[in-house]
C-alpha cells in the first residue's frame, strides 16, 4: 500500500475529526483504569511513582507493537 505524505493536507477537518473520533471510546474507557490503578500501585502495593510510570509506558510502547 503506497503513503502519500501530502494526503493530510488534502484531508478536510470534518475528515481528521472523523478518524480522530474512532479512539474516543477506547480513550474513554481506558481513563479509569488510569485514575484509580495509579494509587493503587503506588499506595496499596508501595511501588515507586517512578517505577509505576515506567510500567505504564511499557505498557504503551507494547500497544505500538500489538
Amino acid at each position: 500500500m503506497y503513503f502519500d505524505p501530502d494526503l493530510i493536507f488534502y484531508m478536510t477537518f470534518f475528515q481528521r475529526l472523523s478518524y480522530a473520533a474512532l479512539n474516543f471510546p477506547t480513550a474513554a474507557a481506558g481513563m479509569p483504569i488510569f485514575i484509580f490503578i495509579l494509587p493503587y500501585y503506588a499506595g496499596d502495593l508501595g511501588l515507586g511513582l517512578s517505577l509505576v510510570g515506567i510500567i505504564f509506558f511499557l505498557g504503551r510502547i507494547m500497544d505500538i507493537f500489538t
